[in-house]
C-alpha cells in the first residue's frame, strides 16, 4: 500500500508536524462545510466543524478560510464567520509565502467537503483528544511530584 492510502500515516504525519512546530496550518473551505450550503445538508454535521475548528484555533492552529464563493458574497461569508464565532488568522490568502499560492492554499490539512472531510474531521479530533490528554496527564504528574516533595 502507498504510504499516502494509509490512514495511519495521515494521522501519523499531523502528529509530527505538529509537535516540530508546535502548531497546524489548517484550511477551511466555508460552503458544505462550515455552513450548510444544499437542502439535504445537516446543520448539526456543520456544527461538528465549527467546534473542530474553535478548538483547533485555541490550540494555537492558523485557521485558513478558503472559500471559492463568489465576490459578491464575501462579506456574507466574513458576517456568517463571526455569527458562528469563527476565529481565522488569514481569509483567501496563504499563510506562509509559497511559490504555489496561486495555485493551491499550504496547509498541513484541509477541512473541505470535497476533500475527505470525515477522515480529516476525525484525525484532527483525535489529535485534540490526545493533546488533552497528555495537558492533564502533566498536570497530574506535576502534582504529584509536588505532593511526594518532603
Amino acid at each position: 500500500m502507498s504510504y499516502y492510502l494509509n490512514p495511519n500515516n495521515t494521522i501519523n504525519r499531523l502528529r509530527r508536524e505538529w509537535n516540530l512546530h508546535k502548531h497546524l496550518i489548517i484550511a477551511v473551505d466555508f460552503d458544505s462545510t462550515i455552513h450548510p450550503y444544499k437542502d439535504f445538508e445537516i446543520a448539526q454535521d456543520s456544527e461538528k466543524i465549527r467546534n473542530l475548528i474553535r478548538e483547533l484555533y485555541n490550540e494555537g492552529c492558523t485557521i485558513i478560510i478558503w472559500t471559492a464563493a463568489t465576490p459578491d458574497r464575501i462579506d456574507r461569508v466574513k458576517q456568517q464567520l463571526s455569527t458562528y464565532n469563527i476565529k481565522y488568522h488569514y481569509f483567501n490568502e496563504n499563510a506562509l509565502d509559497v511559490n504555489f499560492a496561486e495555485r493551491k492554499v499550504y496547509a498541513n490539512a484541509y477541512l473541505d467537503d470535497r476533500a475527505g472531510l470525515y477522515e480529516t474531521y476525525t484525525a484532527l479530533n483525535t489529535l485534540l483528544i490526545e493533546r488533552k490528554y497528555e495537558k492533564v496527564n502533566s498536570y497530574f504528574h506535576g502534582l504529584m511530584k509536588q505532593m511526594s516533595r518532603p
